[in-house]
């Protein structure tokens, strides 16, 4: 006979386990489960006191510190808007002919042509007696468009010197007179007296007492008869010397 025992199969290992009482067969894995945690723990437990006994405890609590995971959360700085840069709005000067308030319409002046037109004092006589008077002329040249001209009387010829300054009176009324183009002819009436006076004695600073009949003659001298306009529509022509006697 031989001695070799006969090497199991599977067949026969699986025939063996399923003779097995009911109770092994389902304490068998809890027992296999509880020897292979067992032998784990004492596999770790060797290692860690092996690692202490080859560092020492320092480098050991180093080790092992190294070994934790440490999660770091990274905070980014709060993103800074930058201000965009914006161009003040464009505002337009107002436009001076729109804002403006329109002229009033009014009519031309007299003298606005007065650059064509040209005037000149004509007398019969360069002495007149005190008291007395004569009768002249204005004449006007106008080179260019009849014009209207709003007046009463368009002149008036008065004598006066440094001493006597004349102040004529003019009537209180208003026409439209037309100067026409060409030469026209204005008669007017130089004086030798004053253009008004008081009674005895004189009651205003500059009036002259009238003398018994109601006149007030000038001073015998030296006068110039002078151009007086009620509307000015003609540059002034030079006087014309005269003399009262």
């Amino acid at each position: 006979m031989s001695d070799e025992t006969p090497t199991p199969t599977p067949s026969s290992i699986w025939a063996k386990v399923q003779a097995l009482p009911r109770w092994v067969k389902i304490a068998t894995p809890v027992v296999v489960l509880g020897l292979a945690v067992a032998t784990i723990a004492a596999a770790r437990s060797s290692n860690d006191n092996n690692l202490k006994v080859a560092l020492g405890p320092e480098q050991t609590t180093a080790v092992t510190t190294a070994t934790t995971v440490t999660t770091t959360t990274t905070t980014m700085p709060p993103t800074t808007t930058q201000p965009v840069a914006t161009q003040p709005p464009t505002t337009e000067p107002p436009t001076t002919e729109s804002l403006a308030p329109a002229p009033p319409a009014t009519a031309p002046p007299a003298t606005a042509v007065a650059g064509s037109v040209s005037a000149r004092i004509e007398l019969p006589s360069p002495t007149i007696r005190a008291g007395g008077s004569m009768t002249g002329n204005v004449i006007v040249e106008n080179t260019g468009q009849p014009f209207h001209v709003s007046a009463c009387t368009l002149f008036q010829v008065a004598l006066g010197n440094d001493t006597i300054k004349p102040n004529p009176i003019w009537p209180a009324c208003l026409r439209d007179l037309t100067i026409p183009a060409g030469t026209s002819t204005y008669p007017v009436t130089v004086s030798a007296s004053y253009p008004s006076c008081v009674g005895e004695p004189p009651t205003f600073v500059g009036t002259p007492a009238c003398l018994p009949d109601g006149s007030a003659p000038l001073p015998a001298g030296e006068y110039q008869a002078i151009l007086f306009q009620d509307t000015a529509f003609v540059p002034s022509p030079p006087p014309i010397p005269v003399t009262v006697t």
